[in-house]
């Protein structure tokens, strides 16, 4: 089974996802929530996320997209950051490595 890393937001969680990393929510400098790497999330667990005001959350997800879809979809972010990128000066080599930390992250 091929599975991908997203980046979702509470509202799109469903219970049963498993945490890539761990999650850890901070208010006003005081740990306000937190759970750990490899958690399996439940519908308690999404209410607590929205509750303390979570942003963005790093799950692993199934991926049912076929090869031809994954390349579609790198295309697609390939050209996206081509044109975010359009006046900026790629020829140093940090700057390359950043379009492909991006490419590699937009594509998963």
């Amino acid at each position: 089974m091929a599975t991908r890393i997203r980046h979702l937001a509470p509202h799109d969680l469903q219970a049963g996802m498993v945490l890539v990393q761990a999650l850890t929510l901070v208010e006003h400098g005081i740990v306000t929530y937190t759970l750990p790497a490899g958690h399996v999330l439940t519908q308690e667990n999404q209410h607590q996320l929205a509750s303390h005001h979570a942003v963005c959350v790093q799950v692993e997800q199934e991926d049912t997209r076929t090869d031809s879809q994954r390349e579609a979809d790198t295309l697609r972010q390939a050209g996206r950051l081509k044109m975010i990128f359009r006046h900026a000066d790629l020829s140093p080599p940090e700057n390359q490595a950043l379009v492909q930390a991006l490419l590699t992250h937009r594509s998963a």
